[in-house]
């Protein structure tokens, strides 16, 4: 079982629902699924500020909340262009608005991802983005299979031709990721590892890509280029692990989470990778 480290909580700007995680040197980017602004933290003082993604506010109401949240869950660093990508989950027809950001976290523009996901919609019955991470000029989306029928999928696709809205040839593979305490894992969140690919995990109890259910475990993964799963190890925590970044200086990674509870922060998280995978890593 891989343990985790409590950092500190996501207070100053208040976050509970983190989905997507990058950490640059010092400074630590956050996007929530319920909230439209992202939230840059420091290392040192734990706190931070807002840099706004989109300028409607969102009503307190949970059930209105959540009928009219964008559903941000992936924030993919992109180095090549030194800009951020925040990916709505496309889960519902509202849920499609996306935005590219500046490296420093400032807005730059918004993206409609309402073309892919409806091009993706012909592979897949529920869509549910929940993670991603480039290699070159491939962006890698990771499906959620927490919907009908389980299916989890990795995404692989042309990003210049994605940012510059011309036609595309996604790639659609479908990944098996097995049960934990009789319930089936679904991607939560995916990140480059020294070449290789590491993964978040969790057994949710819900048949639903819009209801919430109960967590019964979490699992981290690594993962090659070729998608086929090298290993998987259970995560010592009983909140839902959403968002992943990788320090490859530390060979540590990072986690924050999401307690579908709009009144507790957010955590920020460290962990360490387990001996026994030193040995792929070792060997690229």
């Amino acid at each position: 079982m891989i343990k985790l480290e409590k950092i500190f909580e996501l207070t100053n700007p208040f976050i509970s629902a983190a989905s997507g995680l990058v950490v640059h040197a010092n400074k630590i980017f956050v996007i929530s699924d319920d909230e439209n602004f992202l939230g840059i933290y420091d290392f040192e003082t734990q706190t931070g500020l807002k840099s706004i993604l989109f300028h409607e506010l969102l009503p307190d109401d949970k059930l209105l909340r959540k009928k009219q949240k964008g559903d941000f869950e992936a924030l993919i660093d992109l180095p090549l262009l030194k800009k951020l990508l925040v990916v709505p989950s496309g889960s519902t027809q509202q849920r499609v608005r996306g935005a590219l950001l500046f490296e420093n976290g400032d807005f730059a523009q918004e993206i409609n991802f309402a073309p892919l996901y409806s091009l993706l919609a012909q592979q897949i019955e529920e869509i549910n983005i929940e993670g991603g991470l480039t290699f070159q000029d491939e962006l890698w989306l990771f499906q959620r299979g927490n919907g009908v029928g389980n299916k989890n999928a990795l995404i692989v696709l042309n990003l210049t031709d994605f940012l510059s809205q011309q036609p595309l040839q996604p790639r659609v593979l479908a990944i098996s990721l097995g049960l934990l305490n009789n319930v089936p894992l679904s991607f939560t969140d995916a990140t480059k590892a020294d070449g290789l690919i590491l993964f978040l995990a969790v057994a949710e109890d819900s048949q639903s890509t819009y209801l919430d259910g109960t967590v019964v475990g979490s699992v981290l993964g690594l993962m090659n280029k070729s998608g086929e799963i090298l290993e998987t190890m259970v995560i010592e925590t009983t909140s839902k692990p959403e968002g992943l970044s990788y320090n490859p200086l530390e060979k540590c990674f990072y986690i924050v989470t999401d307690d579908d509870d709009h009144t507790r922060p957010a955590s920020l998280f460290r962990g360490e990778l387990p001996k026994a995978w030193q040995k792929y890593f070792s060997a690229l």
